[in-house]
């Protein structure tokens, strides 16, 4: 069962991904994963633990992020790396979103591990494909640099439920999280405590229902 409450989860897919090893030169291609404006935002999923339902937001009918911003404005809002990521991309783009809750960030302080980024601290592995493998035996359905090669040849049902699934995954993570009160690690089967995350985001827990 997912979550549910007052707060939204989202994710949102690039156009234009960073070149890869193996790239085609008939895609077009971002500078870097820092290149926000020249990856562009193909599309935005959003699931509203208020309704229960989910969202597509399309970057390209005119004004589709422009109602996932009014959408997110006031809101409780979730994501897997968005403070880092999708945040910083959609505010490139024209559309403006704070996250309140990384739920990557809270997995690293369960983990001993600063919230974002830092040289030389960090440990691999908690990926939310690899979390959700950990967790109930289910992964990502693909990645955002396939999203974006998806999306430039016309494949955008796909892109769209790869979105949708990545942010039902988060869904399912957070509602785990409130549940039970820990999450497994991925790498050595332990589990991460709640009470070694944030004080805010231990009190949104108590409040989310499933």
């Amino acid at each position: 069962m997912l979550p549910r409450g007052e707060f939204l989860i989202y994710d949102a897919e690039v156009l234009c991904p960073p070149r890869p090893p193996d790239s085609i030169s008939s895609f077009q291609y971002a500078d870097s994963w820092l290149d926000y404006l020249g990856m562009g935002v193909s599309v935005v999923c959003a699931y509203d633990g208020k309704t229960g339902s989910f969202t597509v937001y399309f970057a390209d009918d005119g004004d589709g992020l422009k109602r996932f911003g009014a959408f997110a404005q006031d809101r409780i809002v979730i994501g897997f790396n968005s403070k880092m990521f999708d945040d910083p991309l959609l505010a490139a783009n024209g559309c403006p979103v704070v996250t309140c809750f990384d739920l990557l960030s809270e997995v690293r302080l369960a983990s001993g591990q600063p919230p974002f980024y830092e040289s030389g601290r960090m440990r691999s592995g908690y990926g939310l494909s690899s979390l959700c493998h950990a967790n109930f035996s289910e992964g990502k359905s693909g990645d955002g640099v396939s999203a974006g090669l998806w999306w430039q040849v016309g494949q955008k049902a796909r892109v769209v439920n790869y979105c949708l699934n990545d942010v039902r995954l988060t869904a399912r993570l957070l509602a785990r999280w409130a549940d039970v009160g820990a999450l497994r690690d991925p790498n050595d089967a332990s589990y991460l405590d709640i009470a070694d995350t944030s004080a805010d985001f231990r009190q949104f827990l108590g409040g989310v229902y499933v």
